[in-house]
């Protein structure tokens, strides 16, 4: 008994250690997803998702500091796609494999992120992932959804330090 007892306590000293530095984290209102104070903040990120698309609406599901996912919803209140836009600041392995990437969209380097699922980098910083949950929606159809984001917009904020 004394012997469960003692490894218990100790199994119980090992897991608080273990407390992992990725705690959720705020900073002021929002969780954060970077502690760099560089990394752009999630409700600018979101401006630069279209504010609708026919037939369509978006709606956000998560901003932190440094990303902002979304779904898209059609008139049948059926999710049929995410996406979300990560500030890759602080993921220099993530960049070198889009910039290692041979696959284009516009001047964008572009990455297959999975079944129906392409992300492009934009201003070598911002990764915006668009996936797909329906078969019909192909890459190329998943290609063009990008032109309806503020890309411009995301170029901008890589050269400023906002939060």
């Amino acid at each position: 008994m004394k012997l469960t007892f003692k490894i218990l306590i100790y199994f119980c000293f090992v897991l608080a250690s273990c407390q992992s530095e990725s705690e959720t984290k705020t900073r002021g209102d929002h969780i954060i997803f970077s502690n760099d104070p560089d990394v752009i903040d999630g409700k600018l990120l979101q401006e630069a998702f279209p504010d609708s698309l026919p037939k369509f609406q978006i709606y956000v599901t998560h901003s932190a500091v440094g990303m902002v996912k979304a779904k898209v919803i059609n008139d049948s209140s059926k999710v049929i796609a995410s996406s979300s836009i990560i500030d890759l600041l602080n993921h220099k392995n993530e960049i070198s494999r889009f910039k290692k990437s041979e696959l284009s969209f516009e001047d964008y380097p572009l990455l297959i992120k999975g079944q129906n699922s392409i992300a492009i980098l934009v201003a070598d910083r911002f990764q915006v992932q668009i996936k797909s949950l329906s078969q019909s929606f192909n890459d190329d159809r998943i290609k063009e959804r990008f032109k309806q984001f503020d890309l411009e917009k995301l170029k901008a904020l890589s050269s400023k330090n906002i939060n």
